[in-house]
């Protein structure tokens, strides 16, 4: 990755290949967010920017299905290992990344998707909720609404063991409710 393309975040870790250890807790990062290239980190950065917010330390990285398959492999094998709870993947093109990081290790896989020219919002689609029985990836939308539920919903699994995680989402929901007008204002 490009590192000067990237939003520094102070909760997030840019994943280099040093970092991809098995070695236990090498990271305090509790998330993993992958993507498939670079070219998705458009889509990937409100999702990041969501676990900034609520305060939830991350890593995040390229990490291929296709063109870097091994590197793919020891990332979902050594995550458990290395402290992360929970794993976000984002792919547009055949969208494979989630679920194969999904058959490749027994975190909770959080998947979502760009739309582009080149596939449709279908095609993505199909390609995440289309799992064979027995390796389960949960499939959370398209564009900035998934990568925003994606990260809310990574916050939620770990939330359940994290009485302080919960307040700070509880307050994050009511702040986006109070956000809401009662009526149309123009």
């Amino acid at each position: 990755m490009r590192e000067k393309e990237f939003t520094m975040y102070s909760l997030g870790q840019v994943l280099t290949e040093e970092s991809v250890s098995e070695d236990p807790r090498s990271t305090d990062a509790l998330v993993g967010v992958i993507m498939g290239s670079d070219s998705d980190w458009p889509t990937v950065k409100p999702c990041c920017d969501v676990l900034e917010i609520l305060q939830i330390p991350f890593e995040f990285g390229v990490v291929s299905a296709h063109r870097t398959p091994k590197r793919m492999r020891k990332y979902a094998e050594s995550a458990q290992y290395r402290g992360i709870q929970v794993i976000i993947a984002c792919a547009g093109g055949s969208a494979h990344l989630p679920g194969m990081t999904a058959s490749e290790t027994i975190l909770p896989v959080l998947g979502f998707g760009p739309t582009s020219k080149t596939f449709g919002p279908m095609d993505v689609i199909g390609s995440n909720v289309r799992m064979p029985a027995g390796v389960p990836m949960s499939f959370m939308g398209l564009d900035e609404a998934g990568a925003k539920n994606a990260a809310l919903q990574a916050v939620r699994i770990i939330s359940l063991q994290d009485a302080v995680l919960r307040v700070r989402l509880v307050q994050y929901i009511e702040n986006q409710t109070n956000a809401v007008p009662f009526s149309v204002h123009y």
